[in-house]
């Protein structure tokens, strides 16, 4: 057996393996080595009572059910606002011998999507078309409060008028279309 000069001797001897491929008696240099990986422990969180869980999803029922109140108190108030607008600028407009119609119907757009649509509806298809766009772009007072609610701090003059801009916009290629379409 003729050993390398500059190699140190080795234990050469065949340790017996148990049924899970550890050695019995692991050599005396491996004792000051990493610790073995079945021993190691994976790191979690630790387990929740089953009162913890319960009160968590207790928590984010009770603030999805405010959320969906906000969302609704607005899409109430602004349908109430919009109709009892929309009613009194119809009876204004009538007492200086106007219809009133147009300009509920554009007042809504602003206030309400619903309210507009239904509004808009009743006018003649070459206005009710780019004025229902332009609702379904603007999306109303209604939909920039619920966003508000919901999102929390965002900055509103920018998204005031970028939502104008999409719904003047929708407008425009609607009424563009429009002409287009009586053309054909």
């Amino acid at each position: 057996n003729a050993q390398p000069r500059n190699i140190p001797a080795q234990n050469t001897q065949s340790i017996p393996l148990t049924h899970n491929a550890q050695p019995r008696n692991p050599p005396a240099q491996n004792t000051q080595s990493i610790p073995p990986i079945h021993n190691a422990q994976p790191q979690s969180r630790p387990p929740q009572s089953a009162r913890q869980i319960l009160s968590a999803v207790s928590d984010s029922i009770a603030a999805a059910g405010l959320t969906m109140l906000k969302i609704c108190a607005f899409a109430v108030f602004f349908g109430v606002v919009g109709e009892l607008s929309s009613a009194a600028l119809t009876r204004i407009a009538g007492h200086f011998g106007y219809s009133g119609d147009k300009l509920s119907a554009g007042f809504a757009c602003l206030c309400e999507l619903t309210l507009a649509s239904r509004l808009c509806a009743e006018l003649s298809p070459t206005l009710s078309i780019p004025l229902c766009s332009f609702a379904a772009g603007f999306a109303g007072m209604s939909v920039h409060m619920q966003t508000a609610a919901v999102v929390g701090e965002i900055p509103l003059g920018r998204y005031f008028i970028a939502k104008t801009a999409q719904g003047v916009l929708a407008a425009a290629l609607s009424a563009i279309f429009c002409h287009l379409a009586r053309l054909l």
